[in-house]
């Protein structure tokens, strides 16, 4: 195996040594996937919708690029199932604060949130994409179903 020494296994691996995993700590499943979902939400906060790529998530979720593809195609659908896990819905009751006007500022202020919470450059990067990608405007159009209902 690269980057292993002749002789040395997987058993001998000190728990200090991030280069390589211990035996029987593989991630899979459901565990894998929240992992990759908060090291995306991480990146996203950290680093942008810009700036963030599939490397980076996959370095900070501690597996490789090959994995978070197999689950998710692009950068964009990634986004997406990192907004629907950790984005906040959007607090849709209706105040009743005597006054119409503030009613209305609260409820919008109220919607607003959760785009604010993510920011312009994310919002803009993910609508190029929906344009260019169906199956990605369709994903996005259930998280937005998800948020309003």
């Amino acid at each position: 195996m690269r980057g292993q020494k002749a002789g040395r296994s997987l058993q001998s691996h000190s728990p200090g040594d991030d280069a390589e995993p211990q035996k029987g700590t593989r991630r899979r499943g459901e565990v894998l996937e929240d992992a990759i979902l908060l090291a995306a939400w991480e990146e996203l906060s950290k680093a942008g919708y810009t700036h963030m790529t599939m490397e980076s998530v996959a370095a900070r979720a501690k597996t490789n690029k090959a994995v978070v593809y197999r689950r998710w195609p692009n950068k964009g659908a990634l986004v997406v199932a990192a907004l629907k896990k950790y984005l906040p819905r959007p607090d849709l009751e209706v105040p009743d604060t005597g006054n119409l006007r503030t009613d209305i500022l609260v409820l919008l202020q109220n919607v607003t949130q959760p785009l604010q919470t993510i920011g312009a450059e994310t919002i803009h990067g993910l609508m190029v994409e929906v344009l260019d990608n169906e199956k990605l405007a369709s994903i996005f159009r259930k998280l937005q179903s998800r948020w309003y209902r």
